[in-house]
């Protein structure tokens, strides 16, 4: 999926708006008389832990780092060498992303009292997730397009073909890998955003334009 430059700023603007500072204020102040909203945002923040614990193709994220490391001398002055290494920067910058230490120490405190989270702390929570699926999945996924179309054009003049080829089959591996994370987290933001609706509307709005995208053919 490509975007229009005046969306993907205003996309950008947006997440980094909510999610750029992680709030002082952690919890509301009042106790709830009821435990069973505390419980509800514990058992929605268990979702989102547990998707944000599993890492995007790790096993092709160490293969894709190892040919950087073993080629890069070779192949530093193709055209395509340099986005390919910027892929493979970006994987790891997205499986090294600390939101995921930021909800469990969410979850961990919210599991055990009576006090909601902060609306600051949702929002941080909602917007650092779209950040995790657009600043990331979508130029992961832009990546792998920009990667395979230079290639291509190696392939055609028949140099390093087996070589291409695999580069070619990674891209892929790493392509539907997105592909299955969006989809997780389409689900894991869906129980989300009934804690998110009455603070930000843009969040979800975003979010459900976002996640429509789809795995390469």
């Amino acid at each position: 999926i490509r975007y229009s430059k005046a969306y993907s700023i205003f996309i950008l603007e947006l997440v980094d708006e909510t999610a750029t500072i992680y709030p002082h204020h952690v919890f509301n102040i009042a106790p709830e008389r009821d435990s069973t909203p505390v419980r509800q945002v514990a058992f929605t923040l268990e979702n989102m832990l547990d998707q944000l614990k599993r890492p995007l193709v790790p096993n092709t994220q160490s293969l894709a780092q190892a040919l950087v490391y073993k080629f890069n001398g070779a192949h530093r002055r193709q055209g395509y060498w340099r986005i390919y290494k910027n892929l493979v920067r970006m994987l790891r910058k997205y499986n090294e992303d600390d939101l995921v230490v930021r909800v469990s120490d969410l979850h961990k405190v919210n599991g055990a009292g009576f006090y909601l989270p902060s609306v600051d702390v949702l929002r941080y929570v909602g917007g650092a997730y779209l950040k995790r699926l657009f600043r990331f999945s979508f130029w992961i996924q832009d990546l792998c397009i920009r990667t395979v179309n230079v290639i291509m054009g190696q392939l055609e003049l028949g140099h390093w073909e087996k070589f291409s080829v695999f580069i070619v089959a990674l891209c892929a591996d790493i392509n539907n890998g997105v592909g299955a994370q969006v989809t997780s987290m389409e689900s894991v933001y869906a129980g989300f955003s009934k804690f998110l609706r009455p603070l930000d509307d843009r969040l979800l709005i975003l979010f459900y334009s976002l996640a429509n995208a789809k795995s390469l053919p």
